[in-house]
């Protein structure tokens, strides 16, 4: 998942982590540093049941105006 932001990764992964989901960006994957991809996090669904994906929604957009 891609979002266009000014908050930095970790600053929204600890927002996210905050109301209780886990993002992981991919950034941190990178053998060296990538200059082209910013913002870019690993979306894990395997949990996700289909009446939670509206509250998730609800809270990234709470924490990326």
């Amino acid at each position: 998942m891609h979002i266009q932001s000014d908050l930095s990764e970790q600053t929204i992964c600890q927002l996210a982590k905050k109301h209780g989901l886990q993002m992981t960006p991919l950034s941190r994957y990178y053998r060296c540093q990538n200059t082209h991809s910013d913002k870019d996090f690993i979306v894990n669904y395997a949990n996700v049941t289909s009446a939670d994906i509206d509250k998730i929604i609800n809270i990234l957009l709470q924490i990326v105006p």
